[in-house]
């Protein structure tokens, strides 16, 4: 009986190698921003990286992050340097909410990732768990340069700013502008009563529980 076992463990052995062999594909893991806050963003910057990146990983598999209060996963088999559907998905992505790097975190530590972000915590004590050789990218002109470049080294990560000054420029002559969506329990609040603090300026919620605040430059908003 004990022969019989120990001839069905090689076997099962022998037949398992070739297989894991044909599907060993390196793995690309890209993390995406998703927060309200990454809706103006250097696109074609990231796009250009990302063109580079796959000229040098051709055969891959890619596992797409996308972040924001939660994580979505998908996959992609880049071949021949082929990433037309990443692509289109990346640029066709919905932003709302704020990011969570507590909800990322499981998923990536002691992982090497390519980190798309601003770096703007909702909450002070949010940090990122990044694997050694990480690289972090951000494409955002109000990205919060300080922490990211901080994480980095302390990551023994790599930070890289796709931001050029014609779009922070153009960001500056719009404007400032606060945009956000109040949310309860993953649910959308409408007509909540949005406040800047210091201040009598009050907005509303819309339907969607996203709201507005024109001409916001560094203020503090209430709810």
């Amino acid at each position: 009986m004990l022969a019989r076992k120990f001839t069905f463990f090689f076997l099962l052995a022998f037949v398992l190698v070739p297989v894991w062999s044909q599907n060993g594909l390196s793995t690309v893991v890209i993390c995406w921003d998703t927060s309200k806050s990454m809706e103006v963003r250097a696109i074609e910057e990231e796009m250009s990286y990302l063109e580079k990146l796959f000229k040098e990983k051709k055969e891959t598999r890619v596992q797409l992050l996308l972040f924001g209060m939660d994580v979505k996963e998908r996959t992609y088999q880049i071949r021949q340097g082929n990433w037309s559907k990443l692509k289109t998905d990346l640029q066709n992505v919905d932003y709302e909410g704020a990011a969570f790097y507590s909800a990322l975190n499981p998923k990536i530590e002691n992982r090497k990732v390519y980190l798309f972000t601003d770096g703007l915590q909702l909450l002070k004590k949010d940090y990122l768990l990044l694997g050694e050789g990480s690289t972090i990218l951000n494409s955002s002109p109000k990205g919060n340069r300080k922490f990211l470049n901080r994480t980095a080294l302390l990551n023994r990560s790599e930070f890289q700013d796709l931001v050029s000054e014609q779009l922070v420029k153009r960001v500056e002559e719009e404007g400032a502008q606060i945009r956000g969506t109040v949310f309860v329990d993953n649910e959308r609040l409408a007509n909540i009563p949005v406040r800047v603090k210091g201040s009598d300026r009050v907005v509303y919620t819309d339907q969607q529980g996203e709201y507005l605040i024109p001409e916001a430059l560094k203020v503090t908003v209430l709810l």
